[in-house]
């Protein structure tokens, strides 16, 4: 059975550029080539190692999309691409043309749009089809014939998702149900709503119910209380949000389009060694020329366990292309299970004198979300999650009391990211956050404000680890883990602020929680505009 491989251009450029953002590669005229390394890279491992039949790569198109025209705010909250990666793009364009291969690209249609329609095609003409991206959304094409895969990381193979990983992953009994999960959860990264109040968890729960949101909004009678309500009262944003995460698979593709026309060819050599020559990629050069630069960096670089997947390059000869892999922490995440552990846990807090919170809340605006989970963190590797009910207010007020005087006292510090959302949450609840807190977030906004300021973005370049609930439907986990991590960040930026006296001003006396709880609306303030 012949192989087609399509590469999500945009994901794959944008991982290359941040696993090398701590030691990015930097050649002899100053110009930042990570995006374009990590990328050949990939490429490269990709060709030797699974010798595509069939092979392509999308981009984004310039300009709005079909979803941007439907719903503006689409996508509007990110932050824009860096100035690196859009220097990068020309050149990785050349690098893909002298690997003559074919770039997918289509005016109106994102990148996976675009995979969605080739992918069918391939999988309809009897073809194997491996998309390649890190993007969860990709999951909802998954059928046999269509495998998702993702990069391995170090001496790992790469991941590939069929239907029965993609269930067993996800929680799903069908991969097309992660376009039910993202349409009731929202999508934060994309700027999709979701419905307000329901989490994760909740969201897995009704999808097993009731297969779909479909058949979810015409059986609401069968709901009760708080969450009929909800369901009821966003319905219009629910189906609203279904439409804006379902990838297309009827693109209208050039009238001279063909499979056929996907069909690995052999590589343009020179025009190859003249882009590596310009970019200083001597390991690849190597390899043109018979050598085995790649193949050894990549048989000298050791793997990096983690327990956040760190995400590792190859070191190659003559230049920085690895990043320091991480030390293996061994943690220890666990559930408080009743009212007498809440209050051991309470008394270790007042001793230490300082804890860290993870949030996890339901979807939408901090003035709608309710808690699901609260990670607590005292020490590194170490994590309580306190479950939260986000469809009844009264059972978590009644959970907060044994933490409100920890969270209004002026004697114990609190670790947030984003602390200006968990005001808002907490207050919901009738809890203040008070006294001394410190924001990770906003610590790094006063040392870095050009950059990202994201809790994933700021564990890769920071503790170079990589969170590994993130993207799971384990509410309890992801918080337990933003807590640790919340701490451990913490401990890095409170090194560099002290570094620098007066940054250190500006953040304790001019950005900080509380003296900015009067100032949310202050521009130039990340209090204005941050995401939880």
């Amino acid at each position: 059975m012949p192989k087609l491989y399509l590469l999500d251009a945009y994901a794959l450029i944008y991982r290359a550029y941040y696993a090398l953002i701590s030691a990015p590669r930097i050649n002899s005229r100053g110009v930042n080539t990570s995006a374009s390394f990590g990328f050949v890279r990939t490429l490269d491992e990709l060709l030797r190692k699974e010798s595509p039949d069939y092979i392509a790569i999308a981009f984004d198109p310039a300009g709005p999309t079909f979803r941007h025209e439907a719903y503006p705010d689409y996508k509007a909250q990110r932050e824009a691409t860096p100035e690196d990666i859009k220097r990068s793009i020309p050149t990785i364009k050349d690098i893909i043309r002298a690997y003559n291969i074919p770039i997918l690209e289509v005016a109106g249609y994102e990148a996976d749009d675009v995979i969605g329609t080739v992918a069918k095609m391939g999988a309809r003409s009897g073809m194997e089809v491996h998309m390649i991206t890190p993007d969860k959304d990709y999951a909802q094409l998954v059928e046999p014939g269509i495998l998702m895969q993702r990069p391995g990381k170090g001496a790992n193979p790469w991941e590939i998702l069929g239907p029965a990983e993609v269930a067993e992953k996800y929680g799903f009994q069908s991969p097309e149900q992660m376009i039910d999960y993202l349409a009731l959860v929202g999508d934060a990264s994309d700027n999709v709503p979701g419905c307000p109040g329901v989490g994760p968890k909740t969201a897995v729960a009704l999808i097993e119910r009731f297969g779909s949101v479909e058949q979810m909004l015409q059986r609401t009678d069968e709901l009760k209380g708080a969450q009929q309500s909800r369901i009821r009262e966003n319905e219009e944003k629910i189906r609203f949000s279904k439409f804006l995460v379902t990838i297309k698979t009827d693109v209208p593709l050039p009238a001279d389009f063909t499979l056929e026309s996907l069909k690995t060819q052999k590589a343009n050599n020179a025009e190859l060694r003249r882009l590596f020559e310009e970019l200083e990629f001597r390991s690849f050069i190597k390899q043109l020329d018979g050598g085995d630069g790649m193949e050894k960096a990549q048989k000298k670089a050791p793997a990096a366990p983690s327990l956040f997947d760190f995400m590792e390059e190859d070191a190659a000869e003559g230049a920085q292309e690895e990043v320091a892999a991480a030390v293996q922490a061994k943690t220890t995440y666990r559930n408080i299970a009743n009212p007498q552990e809440l209050e051991a846990l309470c008394r270790r807090i007042a001793d230490a004198g300082c804890f860290a919170l993870g949030i996890e809340a339901t979807q939408g605006s901090a003035l709608d979300a309710r808690l699901t989970n609260i990670g607590i963190s005292i020490a590194e590797g170490e994590a309580w999650a306190l479950e939260c009910n986000p469809a009844d207010d009264e059972p978590t007020k009644a959970t907060l009391r044994a933490l409100q005087p920890l969270l209004e006292s002026a004697d114990v510090e609190k670790v947030v990211h984003n602390a200006k959302d968990a005001v808002t949450i907490l207050a919901h609840y009738g809890v203040e956050l008070a006294g001394s807190v410190f924001d990770p977030m906003l610590a790094h906004y006063v040392l870095q404000p050009e950059q990202q300021h994201g809790m994933d973005y700021l564990c890769d370049t920071l503790l170079r680890l990589r969170m590994q609930y993130a993207a799971t439907t384990k509410s309890d986990k992801r918080a337990c883990e933003k807590a640790d991590v919340t701490l451990r960040l913490k401990k890095k930026l409170a090194a560099e602020l002290a570094k620098e006296p007066a940054i250190e001003r500006v953040f304790r006396e001019i950005e900080s929680v509380p003296h900015n709880l009067s100032k949310a609306g202050r521009r130039g303030s990340l209090w204005r505009t941050a995401p939880l």
